[in-house]
């Protein structure tokens, strides 16, 4: 199956005893939440050892409700910490200016059982942070409407991503003046 390809309903594997089958036209008010934070004033020390960045990311998933896939994370010379952990819900990743006392973390979670505040606020407190505060964006909240919209007068399920034009809200401009989709 291509990347291209959406499974339409009559496609679909039949749920399991306890899942309802998918329907697009149904979708939530939003699909995701995404917190943008940053920490200020963190404790010396913490910011730079890789092990204590790895740990307190993977411990904040966990706190969060999250499932972990993978993680990944890198330590820069002569200092600083990147990396993420993947989850089943999204992602969570950090970067540390340790020299500053700074970390930018992103915080992406999908689903009503994974919440990213939980993660948040584990982070401040693993890492020390004598101030720190977040933004938080949902993400895919037009999703229910532009379906709507899309299949208002056409119940027919969506095979492929390129049959599909979002309302002009939704394109991205082209430099070369070519569609995205």
């Amino acid at each position: 199956m291509s990347l291209s390809t959406v499974i339409s309903p009559d496609m679909q594997q039949q749920p399991t005893a306890g899942q309802t089958p998918f329907d697009p036209l149904q979708a939530p008010p939003y699909l995701g939440r995404h917190l943008l934070a940053e920490l200020y004033g963190c404790q010396d020390g913490m910011l730079d050892k890789l092990d204590r960045v790895t740990t307190a990311m993977c411990d904040a998933a966990v706190a969060c409700g999250a499932t972990i896939v993978a993680q990944k994370f890198h330590h820069f010379s002569p200092y600083g910490v990147s990396g993420v952990v993947v989850i089943a819900e999204s992602h969570l990743a950090i970067h540390t200016w340790p020299e500053y006392g700074y970390a930018a973390v992103d915080l992406f979670t999908c689903g009503d059982t994974v919440d990213p505040v939980v993660a948040y606020h584990h982070l401040v407190k693993a890492f020390g942070s004598s101030q720190a505060t977040f933004t938080e964006l949902k993400r895919g909240t037009h999703t229910a409407q532009y379906l709507q919209e899309r299949h208002a007068d056409d119940r027919s399920p969506i095979r492929r991503l390129d049959d599909v034009t979002p309302p002009q809200a939704f394109v991205t401009p082209d430099p070369h003046g070519e569609n995205p989709i």
